[in-house]
């Protein structure tokens, strides 16, 4: 996961889709709002939600070292839901097309 950046402040600019928090790519760059359920906080990823949520949860753990983090599929703590994916207390929705209901 090298190249793993938490970003310091929320993105400004347009944002895609119409569900905050959600991936979204602004200027060329994938961003997921992670938020810790425990303390409704949220911080901002420059990753997918898979990889955010894993980040978040090693660094709550004092794991700094990008390059040692388990994929997300190798991460004990990892689930996969319907419309988010989460690690521990770690909770982030994926991207996904907007449906229209008819």
């Amino acid at each position: 996961m090298r190249g793993l950046y938490r970003l310091p402040h929320e993105p400004r600019g347009p944002t895609l889709g119409s569900h905050a928090g959600h991936a979204q790519e602004l200027g060329g760059h994938e961003v997921t709002k992670v938020l810790h359920l425990g303390t409704s906080k949220h911080t901002t990823y420059s990753c997918p939600p898979e990889q955010a949520v894993v980040a978040a949860y090693e660094q709550s753990r004092g794991n700094n070292n990008t390059w040692t983090y388990p994929t997300f599929a190798d991460h004990p703590e990892a689930r996969r839901g319907q419309y988010s994916v989460s690690c521990g207390d770690f909770t982030a929705l994926m991207q996904f097309e907007e449906v229209t209901m008819r």
